[in-house]
């Protein structure tokens, strides 16, 4: 669930992304998992979904490094989030994402699947189910 306020905005990275409304200081937390908001699809429940919902999730869901067999979906904007093995300014770990530095208002909100390491590769980030 994302904790601070965002927008939905057209991204000079890709498509749509979630931009903050707010100045966010380095460490602060900005999303974080919230059980019965979010939720984590395992193998067996993605399975079990009509084919429409699986390519919604491939889509909107994510996996962590540390949970490659479960899918998190986001319950809110947080969903629109874009990646990038660069330029991002969000930290994370399995259930929070933070600012990586001091971010401010408008800025684009960008993650890094891939951590600090060479050792992934996009295809690591890809929903395989």
């Amino acid at each position: 669930m994302m904790l601070v306020d965002v927008y939905l905005a057209q991204s000079p990275l890709h498509g749509v992304g979630v931009f903050t409304r707010q100045f966010i200081p380095k460490d602060m937390t900005v999303w974080e998992f919230t059980e019965g908001f979010d939720k984590i699809f395992t193998r067996a429940e993605f399975d079990a979904l009509p084919p429409a919902a699986q390519e919604f999730i491939r889509h909107y869901g994510h996996h962590e490094r540390v949970t490659p067999d479960v899918i998190y979906l986001g319950g809110d904007l947080g969903k629109f989030m874009n990646y990038s093995k660069t330029d991002y300014n969000l930290g994370d770990t399995p259930d929070t994402s933070f600012a990586r530095r001091d971010i401010q208002p408008d800025e684009e909100l960008i993650f890094n699947p891939f951590g600090n390491s060479d050792l992934y590769r996009d295809s690591d980030y890809k929903i395989d189910f």
